[in-house]
């Protein structure tokens, strides 16, 4: 270790050499790169305390002056610097020769190197770059998506000459010094995205954007010039087109990357050159004549011949301009340390959106579904990776040897992109590169091939370190045997072809795949076709068509597109996946016909009677995996609280000996509201004696692995009827308190009429406009002509949600023309009589208050007539609703309370349990009503306009003395012991 004053001195000796010798090594021919590496920026780092030679290091993944294996393309930075297996930076050396600050075009491959990382997992991530030949010295901030090397200046952080060692020696220690990085000094060089004017964005969304972009994106510039061409193609097919197109432009980008084929398409840029006159789709054609090579090598569906790419031209120019961003100069994207795993996420976007025609025009638009979820929402890694973990994993520990992972079939019926299966697929080579690794181990640690039979040679091999790796033809078995899915969507069942075919080239170099190709005379990759289909999951060939086409319906027969599966095996050994979250609401808008939601409820017949898609493929799942199988996936939570859905609930906890429920916590989608849980099962017949768990799964950041925290074990014969909703959150006392509180009396829905407040406007077939003959419109919407600021004759006080304060009754502020006209009115027996109003959004506890005039209320109020309108039942009831433990009840059996604005669904409101009245309880019962009714009093005096600051004080401090009381008398009638009080009072 050099300290900071020593190794000052030994860098001016060395920056004094090297200024000797400068003029030698610059023009001297013998005077080599490596020299100035080992002579000059080696000892750079080693004065600045890295281990510049790695001694004393012996494990590889522990060096900290890491020389880059350079392969055929040169594509690899020449040094990666690391400490405690995080990486620092990239390290560019070149001759002195070179004027650095002309030649960015040098420090473009580290750029785009370092660039790519950035989808990596936290420690694998290297956001700069040192272009240096010693006497110049240049960091680049590689956080940013740079548009090309000529702008790459601009991202320059230092800019240094060898005489700024000596002269800027205190920030050279202060930013590389060893230890300085190893406490974060780097953190100090981020440019900051004000003074550059742009964002950081990461590489998998900067490719969708040259992807996707609606402007300049390569599938809008191919899908226009395609049309121009073809006007007479449809959208379907040209959508379909452009796909293949660029799927094989990326999949031969990923293999030059990965070093495995010489760069095709730079050689026909090359070669265009030399052309003088140029045939219209001369390039095109040449493209085609490289798809057809590579078909002969790798197959796997990816470059087959298809009918779609020969009926099509496009033009040079076009193919050229969308070329030309693949070519290793121009792309910032380097697919080597882009994992597959981020280009599923890129894709599952890219799948979202379709090409739209009109006579003449082609533009990109969101597919319907899309639109109406808001976007598309792509199932995050470690979500995919531990339903995976919990269901394959599970499987793979019944294997004792290679050929048990050959009878494993997993299969996703709404595979998307594949990021399931390609998780699943990663899970069964990890296992096998395990089991060998097992098989050549010797005593003293080291591994030889000896000890495999024959065939067993051909699946394995080492690497240079003595690893294990397998051969492309053990992984091509893995996936044939093991991997199938179902979409349908013909795009995504390309993208799963492709995705899986990349995962089997990983750790495969050229060498590997064309001396294999000559041993095996074989394609490298398998067809696909038999193992990922694409077809209707849900619909059967015994569908009869309406109105519907027969390509859009696609009907699927599961027994024969998988008849070995289900004949030799009884189905599948694993479900897995993350089905379409529609729900039964959304089928008229998605036009989804009445002829199709009847065969599915025929079909279906655990799906609530909405018909939600998800629930229908919890069904499904269930019904092709294997008694014994295992199904995982992460569906909507609503399932387990909703009353409707008492019938999967039943059906789930029927066909499982295991069963557990997961709770992955909120926002597992961005920008998607829906609260989600994983479900992991094992099929089976239940067994009422048994538990079934619940888990909370909490994620930290993107280095570790969720960690699980088991939180109870209900009996199966406790929720086996369906009627009883499931929470994740609760332990065994919480669960026996919410069942005594349950157990006690009658649900509001039997002694009350509940339904939510009006919702005035509405298009699509609802209320009548008040501007034309017919429903509303959107004039309607947006103008309100049944609303007022001020009274009119024959308009009613209308309440919104918003408006509505704990025991206060309601202010006449708005007005509302109420009746039919109105999209939805509601019966008008709710808006008259004694009533009690509660708002929608929970809050601390529900906002409750008591009506008797003939006001209106809005969608964001719940109205609660009790059938009985005699004096004071409503007052019961209201207090009963806004108690402390009422809120308690709601936000612990249907986990409702952990979003920024829970709401209270209207079937948890009716399912309320009320203590009956009777001699036993009437003094606690007028209690209650009495304290209501001081409520009432003291809050409405809060309300007016002129109250002193004192009078507000005392005011408050009767009514959180009332409050108080009213809490106790609930617990009274409810007869809660002091325990079950204490459970309620900590719960926050």
């Amino acid at each position: 270790m050099y300290t900071k004053e020593e190794s000052r001195e030994k860098i001016r000796e060395l920056t004094l050499s090297f200024e000797a010798k400068l003029d030698f090594i610059k023009t001297s021919k013998e005077y080599k790169e490596a020299q100035i590496e080992d002579e000059f920026i080696k000892p750079l780092f080693k004065y600045l305390n890295w281990n510049t030679t790695n001694e004393g290091i012996l494990n590889p993944n522990e060096r900290e002056f890491i020389v880059q294996a350079k392969g055929r393309n040169r594509k690899e930075p020449d040094y990666l610097l690391q400490l405690e297996s995080k990486r620092r930076f990239y390290i560019e050396a070149k001759h002195t020769k070179y004027d650095l600050q002309k030649r960015t075009d040098y420090i473009w491959q580290a750029y785009s190197y370092a660039y790519s990382t950035q989808t990596r997992p936290q420690y694998e991530k290297v956001d700069f770059a040192l272009l240096t030949d010693f006497e110049e010295f240049r960091f680049f901030d590689c956080t940013f998506p740079v548009k090309n090397h000529e702008t790459l200046n601009n991202y320059c952080v230092l800019d240094w000459t060898y005489k700024d060692y000596i002269k800027n020696f205190d920030k050279l220690w202060e930013y590389f010094e060893r230890e300085n990085i190893r406490n974060g000094s780097l953190e100090k060089l981020y440019i900051s995205e004000k003074k550059i004017k742009e964002n950081r964005i990461s590489p998998d969304k900067a490719f969708l954007k040259d992807l996707d972009d609606e402007k300049n994106g390569w599938r809008i510039k191919l899908a226009k010039d395609v049309k121009k061409y073809h006007p007479e193609f449809s959208a379907e097919f040209i959508t379909q087109t452009v796909q293949l197109i660029l799927d094989r432009f990326i999949f031969i980008k990923v293999l030059v990357d990965r070093e495995i084929e010489e760069d095709y398409i730079e050689k026909i840029v090359n070669k265009l050159k030399s052309i003088k006159d140029k045939e219209e789709g001369i390039i095109y054609e040449e493209c085609k004549d490289i798809f057809e090579q590579l078909d002969k090598t790798y197959n796997g569906s990816v470059f087959t011949k298809r009918t779609e790419l020969d009926a099509v031209l496009v033009s040079n120019k076009i193919l050229l301009d969308v070329l030309k961003d693949f070519l290793p100069q121009n792309s910032r994207y380097n697919f080597k340390v882009i994992p597959i795993e981020i280009l599923g996420t890129i894709y599952e976007q890219f799948l979202g959106k379709i090409v739209v025609t009109t006579a003449k025009q082609a533009k990109i638009d969101y597919k319907p579904e899309v639109r109406k979820a808001g976007g598309v929402y792509y199932t995050p890694d470690y979500i995919v990776d531990y339903i995976v973990e919990k269901t394959v994993g599970e499987k793979l520990k019944e294997c004792k040897k290679f050929g048990d992972l050959l009878e494993i079939k997993i299969c996703d019926p709404a595979c998307g992109s594949g990021s399931f299966l390609i998780s699943a697929y990663n899970i069964l080579i990890q296992w096998t590169i395990k089991y060998y690794e097992s098989k050549v181990k010797t005593e003293n640690g080291t591994t030889q091939l000896e000890k495999l039979n024959k065939e067993e040679k051909t699946l394995v091999y080492l690497d240079g370190d003595g690893n294990v790796r397998l051969t492309s033809k053990i992984k091509r078995d893995i996936l044939k045997s093991c991997i199938f899915g179902v979409d349908i969507d013909p795009q995504a069942v390309e993208v799963t072809k492709m995705s899986l075919s990349l995962k089997t080239l990983e750790n495969t170099n050229h060498y590997e795949v064309y001396n294999e190709r000559t041993l095996f005379h074989t394609t490298i990759l398998p067809p696909l076709e038999g193992n990922i289909k694409c077809g209707n999951s849900l619909v059967g060939t015994d569908y009869t068509l309406m109105k519907e086409s027969l390509s859009k319906v696609n009907p699927f027969d599961w027994d024969l597109e998988f008849k070995e599966i289900f004949s030799k095996y009884g189905g599948f050994c694993i479900v897995i996946g993350n089905p379409p979250y529609v729900f039964g609401r959304d089928w008229k808008e998605l036009k989804i016909s009445q002829n199709m939601k009847e065969y599915l409820g025929e079909k279906f017949k655990y799906s609530p009677y909405q018909m939600d898609m998800f629930s229908i493929f919890m069904e499904l799942s269930s019904k092709i995996v294997k008694v014994g199988g295992y199904v995982g996936q992460i569906v909507p939570n609503v399932w387990l609280t909703n009353s409707f859905s008492s019938i999967t609930r039943t059906y789930i906890l029927e066909n499982s000996e295991f069963l557990s429920l997961i709770n992955p916590g909120k926002h597992v989608f961005q920008s998607l509201t829906v609260d989600t849980i994983i479900y992991i099962l094992k099929k089976g017949v239940y067994n009422k004696e048994k538990y079934f768990n619940t888990k909370i799964l909490k994620y930290l950041n993107n280095e570790n692995k969720p960690n699980e925290l088991e939180i109870s074990n209900f009996l199966y014969s406790d929720f086996i009827d369906g009627q009883k909703p499931i929470s994740t959150s609760l332990n065994y006392n919480k669960y026996n308190l919410l069942l005594k509180i349950k157990n006690t009396g009658k649900e509001l829905k039997e002694i009350s009429y509940i339904t939510r407040g009006v919702h005035p406007y509405r298009i699509g077939g609802y209320g009548k406009s008040a501007f034309t003959k017919g429903y509303q419109t959107k004039k309607d919407v947006s103008e309100r002509p049944y609303n007022s600021k001020t009274k009119i004759k024959n308009y009613r006080s209308f309440i919104y949600g918003k408006d509505l304060k704990r025991f206060t009754t309601p202010k006449e502020n708005n007005y509302i023309l109420y009746g039919e006209w109105l999209a939805e009115p509601r019966e008008s027996k709710f808006f008259e009589g004694k009533r009690i109003y509660s708002r929608k959004i929970l809050g601390e506890r529900l906002i409750v208050t008591i009506e008797e005039s003939d006001s209106v209320a809005d969608q964001q109020v719940y109205i609660t007539k009790p059938k009985d309108q005699n004096e004071n039942l409503h007052k019961y009831i209201a207090g009963v609703l806004a108690s402390k433990l009422i809120s308690f009840y709601i936000k612990n059996l249907y986990d409702e309370g952990k979003d920024a604005f829970p709401q209270i669904k209207v079937g948890q409101l009716q399912s309320i349990p009320l203590p009956e009245v009777t001699p036993d309880n009437t003094k606690t019962y007028n209690s209650i009503v009495d304290t209501v009714n001081k409520l009432l009093m003291y809050n409405n005096n809060l309300s007016r306009k002129m109250v002193t600051t004192a009078s507000i004080e005392s005011e408050l401090r009767m009514i959180n003395s009332l409050e108080i009381k009213l809490d106790k008398l609930i617990y009274s009638i409810y007869k809660l012991t002091p325990d079950d009080i204490k459970l309620i009072e900590d719960d926050g």
